[in-house]
């Protein structure tokens, strides 16, 4: 692989940071973690509804995708009103894994409750959606935290869910627990496994035509929320394969799925 050519990457993470109204550290000297680099990146509407999102892009847990998979997705939920905030989790490329990104996680929602009336956000608004592995810490903030720190709603785009053999993203799960995890620990992680009475509720969004993760990951996903009869909607579309988030191409020009996700935000 060609390395990117050192002034046009500066010229890229220029335009990145530039485009953001802040960046917040997860982590101080005092935590512990002062040297991980996690961050917030907050995008502010431009007429505030009260609600917010935290934004989890994908990239197997071993790096993330936080162009089309994070600030597109930022500026669009911008666009409907909502405070947004994409999450720069820790990942196996810098040498972590579980539960470091889940710890940033319930940072990220922590650091969002405590800004909510700078940022004019109700503290019982804040959602979260993820794509890929990002899908998976997501419905993990669902499923694991405590009563009274669950994000509001989750949405898991093309989303890794299971870490068992049969149709894990076997990336995504070594990046996650190790190349040779227990059966024990497969289970702990699996998230179809996993859904309190409390869940959040989710909207699931997969391709049958996903060539990266399995799609059967997005089917256990819905069949396990049906089964304990828990709030969730399945887009299960026919094509879109993998990792397209909010790119420009010709699938989201056409499809424009976030209109979907959109109406269920509204009814959820």
């Amino acid at each position: 692989m060609k390395k990117i050519p050192t002034i046009l990457f500066a010229l890229f993470c220029s335009a990145l940071l530039n485009a953001q109204t802040s960046k917040m550290r997860l982590w101080s000297k005092a935590d512990g973690n002062d040297t991980n680099h996690a961050e917030l990146w907050y995008y502010a509407p431009k007429k505030a509804s009260g609600k917010a999102v935290i934004i989890c892009p994908g990239g197997s847990y071993h790096h993330l995708g936080l162009k089309c998979e994070g600030v597109k997705v930022a500026e669009w939920f911008n666009s409907i009103g909502y405070a947004a905030y994409v999450l720069r989790y820790r990942v196996a490329m810098d040498g972590f894994h579980h539960p470091a990104m889940l710890e940033d996680m319930e940072r990220a929602l922590s650091i969002v409750r405590s800004v909510n009336d700078e940022h004019g956000v109700n503290k019982d608004s804040i959602g979260v959606i993820g794509f890929s592995a990002g899908g998976h810490l997501a419905l993990m903030a669902g499923a694991f935290m405590p009563e009274g720190e669950k994000p509001a709603w989750v949405a898991a785009i093309y989303p890794v869910v299971s870490m068992q053999d049969s149709i894990a993203h076997r990336w995504s799960r070594k990046s996650l627990i190790g190349r040779n995890s227990t059966q024990q620990m497969k289970d702990s992680l699996s998230m179809e496994m996993h859904l309190p009475d409390d869940m959040p509720p989710v909207y699931i969004q997969v391709s049958d035509d996903d060539k990266c993760v399995n799609p059967q990951n997005s089917i256990v996903l819905a069949e396990a929320l049906k089964q304990k009869n828990l709030n969730y909607k399945f887009n299960h579309l026919a094509t879109g394969g993998h990792g397209y988030g909010m790119k420009q191409n010709a699938f989201n020009a056409t499809n424009q799925w976030w209109l979907v996700l959109e109406k269920w935000l509204k009814i959820k």
